[in-house]
Protein backbone atom coordinates (compact mmCIF):
# COMPACT_ATOMS: atom_id res chain seq x y z
CA UNK A 1 0.00 0.00 0.00
CA UNK A 2 1.46 3.41 -0.93
CA UNK A 3 2.22 5.63 2.05
CA UNK A 4 -0.88 7.53 3.20
CA UNK A 5 -3.15 6.33 0.40
CA UNK A 6 -6.16 8.57 0.04
CA UNK A 7 -9.71 7.19 -0.03
CA UNK A 8 -12.72 9.32 -0.90
CA UNK A 9 -15.89 7.80 0.57
CA UNK A 10 -19.15 8.81 -1.12
CA UNK A 11 -22.52 7.87 0.36
CA UNK A 12 -25.95 9.20 1.22
CA UNK A 13 -25.77 7.65 4.70
CA UNK A 14 -23.88 9.79 7.20
CA UNK A 15 -23.51 6.90 9.65
CA UNK A 16 -21.71 4.74 7.05
CA UNK A 17 -19.48 7.66 6.14
CA UNK A 18 -18.40 8.23 9.72
CA UNK A 19 -17.88 4.57 10.62
CA UNK A 20 -15.91 3.75 7.49
CA UNK A 21 -13.86 6.93 7.60
CA UNK A 22 -12.83 6.37 11.21
CA UNK A 23 -11.99 2.72 10.57
CA UNK A 24 -9.96 3.31 7.42
CA UNK A 25 -8.23 6.23 9.13
CA UNK A 26 -7.20 3.91 11.95
CA UNK A 27 -5.81 1.52 9.32
CA UNK A 28 -3.51 4.27 8.03
CA UNK A 29 -5.52 5.64 5.13
CA UNK A 30 -6.11 9.33 4.59
CA UNK A 31 -9.88 9.62 4.20
CA UNK A 32 -12.23 12.26 2.87
CA UNK A 33 -15.99 11.94 2.95
CA UNK A 34 -18.67 13.34 0.71
CA UNK A 35 -22.26 13.11 1.88
CA UNK A 36 -24.53 13.41 -1.13
CA UNK A 37 -28.01 12.26 -2.02
CA UNK A 38 -27.50 12.56 -5.77
CA UNK A 39 -23.79 12.46 -6.51
CA UNK A 40 -23.49 16.22 -6.71
CA UNK A 41 -19.92 17.30 -6.24
CA UNK A 42 -18.26 13.89 -6.68
CA UNK A 43 -16.43 14.75 -9.89
CA UNK A 44 -15.26 18.08 -8.49
CA UNK A 45 -14.17 16.51 -5.19
CA UNK A 46 -12.17 13.83 -7.03
CA UNK A 47 -10.52 16.39 -9.29
CA UNK A 48 -9.55 18.51 -6.28
CA UNK A 49 -8.60 15.80 -3.78
CA UNK A 50 -7.05 13.31 -6.23
CA UNK A 51 -7.86 10.20 -4.17
CA UNK A 52 -6.23 6.88 -4.97
CA UNK A 53 -9.54 5.07 -4.34
CA UNK A 54 -13.15 6.21 -4.52
CA UNK A 55 -15.53 4.13 -2.41
CA UNK A 56 -18.81 4.90 -4.14
CA UNK A 57 -22.34 3.96 -3.10
CA UNK A 58 -24.08 2.26 -6.05
CA UNK A 59 -27.56 3.38 -5.06
CA UNK A 60 -27.54 6.98 -3.94
CA UNK A 61 -30.98 8.32 -3.06
CA UNK A 62 -31.41 10.16 -6.35
CA UNK A 63 -29.92 10.35 -9.84
CA UNK A 64 -27.17 10.28 -10.87
CA UNK A 65 -26.25 7.07 -9.12
CA UNK A 66 -23.00 5.17 -8.78
CA UNK A 67 -22.52 3.79 -12.29
CA UNK A 68 -23.28 7.12 -13.92
CA UNK A 69 -20.88 8.89 -11.58
CA UNK A 70 -18.20 6.24 -12.18
CA UNK A 71 -18.57 6.73 -15.92
CA UNK A 72 -18.06 10.46 -15.51
CA UNK A 73 -14.97 9.82 -13.37
CA UNK A 74 -13.54 7.51 -16.05
CA UNK A 75 -14.28 10.05 -18.81
CA UNK A 76 -12.58 12.96 -17.07
CA UNK A 77 -8.81 13.08 -17.51
CA UNK A 78 -8.45 14.66 -14.05
CA UNK A 79 -10.05 11.68 -12.28
CA UNK A 80 -9.65 8.60 -14.47
CA UNK A 81 -6.67 7.21 -12.54
CA UNK A 82 -8.64 6.76 -9.31
CA UNK A 83 -9.61 3.16 -8.51
CA UNK A 84 -13.36 2.83 -8.06
CA UNK A 85 -14.92 0.44 -5.58
CA UNK A 86 -18.69 0.23 -5.37
CA UNK A 87 -20.44 -0.59 -2.19
CA UNK A 88 -24.02 -1.58 -1.89
CA UNK A 89 -26.51 -3.06 0.53
CA UNK A 90 -28.12 -4.98 -2.33
CA UNK A 91 -27.30 -8.70 -2.43
CA UNK A 92 -26.92 -8.48 -6.21
CA UNK A 93 -26.56 -4.98 -7.66
CA UNK A 94 -27.09 -6.56 -11.10
CA UNK A 95 -27.28 -3.26 -12.93
CA UNK A 96 -23.83 -3.12 -14.49
CA UNK A 97 -25.33 -4.46 -17.70
CA UNK A 98 -22.32 -3.45 -19.79
CA UNK A 99 -19.93 -5.36 -17.49
CA UNK A 100 -17.64 -2.36 -17.36
CA UNK A 101 -16.67 -2.98 -13.75
CA UNK A 102 -15.41 -6.40 -12.66
CA UNK A 103 -17.12 -8.26 -9.81
CA UNK A 104 -14.19 -7.51 -7.49
CA UNK A 105 -15.18 -3.84 -7.73
CA UNK A 106 -18.25 -4.51 -5.58
CA UNK A 107 -18.33 -4.65 -1.79
CA UNK A 108 -21.36 -5.61 0.28
CA UNK A 109 -22.07 -2.95 2.91
CA UNK A 110 -22.80 -5.71 5.40
CA UNK A 111 -19.23 -7.05 5.06
CA UNK A 112 -16.99 -6.52 8.04
CA UNK A 113 -14.71 -3.52 8.03
CA UNK A 114 -11.56 -5.64 7.89
CA UNK A 115 -12.81 -7.06 4.58
CA UNK A 116 -13.46 -3.53 3.32
CA UNK A 117 -9.92 -2.44 4.23
CA UNK A 118 -8.50 -5.51 2.48
CA UNK A 119 -10.46 -4.68 -0.65
CA UNK A 120 -9.17 -1.11 -0.63
CA UNK A 121 -5.61 -2.42 -0.25
CA UNK A 122 -6.18 -4.88 -3.12
CA UNK A 123 -7.47 -2.07 -5.35
CA UNK A 124 -4.37 -0.03 -4.58
CA UNK A 125 -2.15 -2.97 -5.47
CA UNK A 126 -3.84 -3.56 -8.82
Amino acid sequence: MPEQSHVLIVDDNKDFLEIVSVYLGAKGFLTSVLHTEDGEGVLEACAELKPHVVLLDVFLSAEPRGFTIAGALRDDERTREAKILFWTSMADPGIDSENVFPPESFIDKTADLEHLAARVEAALAS
